[in-house]
């Protein structure tokens, strides 16, 4: 026999078990919208940058200093004050979990290590957020701070400051001219940097005189090689270079016989 009354009730459970489903799908997708933050770039204190060249404990790079491509940059980017709710002087802009602020870095530079991001962390070591790196831009680096700690951070902290660090390294892809100065951006500091000049040297050979008897006259030849920072490489100018040799005890002179390959110097 078939229940009717097990019938007629089956269908509202199951409208309900439906909607409750739905529901529990949509709350999560708010939630996420919501944790996206708002930018706090323009009342964040300024951060406090460091660039040095040899790591954490190297030589730091001051404004006009030459910077050699071949070894990497250690930045330090300080955070000195993060403004939270619960700071005793109750400001009335405050950063939330999940805010955000965006700064500029040179273009030359890139991260080592493949990396793309970095911790951004208090004295204690308690994670304050995240350093996220883009290069998408064609023309600048951004760096991206997502304040991405736990929420308690936020709430409960006071006089919040951070620290992060990272080695970047020269990037091909945009050459410097070597011996010309170049402007370069690391967040709030300018840089007019030079490239050390390339190193040129010369290694002279002198072969043996050629003697003409008839003329009474000796010929030398004197091969020349350039080289480029240790590399021999042709090409080379050169001007205001200085060739000289001691004639003393070998005879006078010939005006016009001095050539550099074909051409009369």
């Amino acid at each position: 026999m078939i229940n009717l009354n097990q019938k007629t009730y089956s269908q509202p459970i199951a409208f309900i078990l439906t909607l409750l489903l739905v529901f529990s799908m949509f709350v999560p997708m708010q939630f996420v919208w919501a944790a996206t933050g708002k930018d706090v770039s323009s009342f964040l204190p300024d951060p406090v940058v460091t660039l040095k060249v040899g790591g954490p404990s190297g030589t730091e790079i001051q404004d006009g200093d030459e910077l050699d491509l071949t070894k990497d940059i250690y930045i330090s980017i300080v955070l000195p004050s993060i403004p939270v709710i619960s700071d005793d002087s109750a400001p009335t802009q405050y950063v939330e979990q999940n805010d955000w602020a965006e700064f500029t870095l040179s273009k030359s530079f890139i991260l080592t290590g493949g990396l793309t991001s970095v911790p951004l962390k208090d004295a204690s070591g308690v994670q304050i957020g995240t350093a996220h790196f883009d290069s998408s831009d064609s023309s600048i680096n951004k760096m991206k701070i997502v304040f991405d700690g736990e929420e308690d951070v936020f709430l409960d902290y006071k006089n919040v400051s951070a620290e992060c660090s990272a080695t970047l390294k020269y990037d091909s892809d945009y050459p410097l001219d070597k011996g010309e100065e170049n402007t370069l951006i690391f967040i709030d500091k300018i840089y007019t940097l030079k490239v050390p000049a390339a190193q040129i040297s010369y290694e002279l050979t002198k072969r043996d005189g050629q003697v003409d008897v008839e003329k009474r006259e000796i010929t030398w030849t004197v091969d020349i090689k350039g080289k480029e920072d240790g590399v021999e490489k042709t090409g080379l100018s050169l001007e205001d270079a200085v060739f000289s040799d001691s004639l003393t005890d070998v005879g006078k002179y010939i005006a016009d016989s001095f050539y550099v390959g074909s051409s009369l110097v």
